[in-house]
C-alpha cells in the first residue's frame, strides 16, 4: 500500500533513475555508464541534474533520500550466493 503523502519522484526521469539505482549498488561513474551504456560524463550529467532537482549536493545522500520515498529500488544480494561464492548481482553487473 503506497502511502498517500509521499513526496512525488521530484520530477526525476527514468534515466537520472536508473543511474542514481546503479549508485545505489556502489559502482563508480565508468561502471554504471558501462552498464547502462553511456558515457561515464552522460552518468555525471544524470546525477548532477538528479540531485539539483533533489536539492542536494551529495551523491550518497540523493541515494538514501531516493530509497527512502520509494523512487528507486536497489536489489537485496542473496546471502547464500554470497557465501558459496559465486557471483554477485553486483559484480555481474560490473562486468556487462
Amino acid at each position: 500500500m503506497s502511502e498517500p503523502d509521499a513526496p512525488p519522484v521530484q520530477g526525476l526521469t527514468r534515466r537520472q533513475r536508473q543511474v542514481l539505482e546503479q549508485a545505489a549498488l556502489g559502482l563508480s561513474n565508468r561502471q554504471i555508464g558501462a552498464v547502462l551504456e553511456i558515457a561515464e560524463q552522460t552518468v555525471k550529467n544524470h546525477l548532477s541534474i538528479a540531485m539539483r532537482k533533489m536539492s542536494l549536493h551529495d551523491r550518497t545522500h540523493a541515494v538514501v533520500i531516493a530509497i527512502g520515498h520509494g523512487w528507486i529500488t536497489v536489489p537485496i544480494e542473496d546471502p547464500q550466493l554470497a557465501m558459496d561464492g559465486s557471483m554477485s548481482r553486483r559484480d555481474a553487473s560490473a562486468e556487462g
